[in-house]
């Protein structure tokens, strides 16, 4: 599987082993075509299911200190999965979104 962020100069891809790359649009020099829609925030990457998701880990992270909890990180993950009403795979996309999100845009584009 390969993740694709289309942000506003070109489109971050990442393959499956964490390798990211970027490929640039035309008018930035490069050969992709610009897509209709692009990434200008982390809520675009989320569905709507997935913007509730995140909207209570983030509620989570804020109140509890779940991390400074003194329980390892399958617990913490239950955790979230029992307090977010969602499972193991959902709080999974949504954190590696967030990860995807901040490497699409590591050079300081914000």
């Amino acid at each position: 599987m390969q993740y694709k962020v289309p942000t506003e100069k070109y489109i971050y891809f990442e393959c499956r082993q964490g390798h990211g790359w970027r490929e640039y649009y035309q008018d930035q020099g490069g050969s992709r075509p610009q897509p209709a829609k692009v990434i200008r925030q982390l809520g675009d990457l989320f569905t709507e299911e997935q913007k509730k998701i995140y909207s209570c880990i983030t509620a989570i992270l804020a109140e509890d200190k779940i991390m400074q909890w003194q329980i390892d990180i399958l617990e913490k993950i239950n955790y979230l999965c029992e307090q977010c009403h969602a499972s193991k795979q959902d709080i999974y996309q949504v954190l590696k979104l967030i990860t995807l999100y901040h490497k699409a845009l590591g050079d300081g584009e914000k």
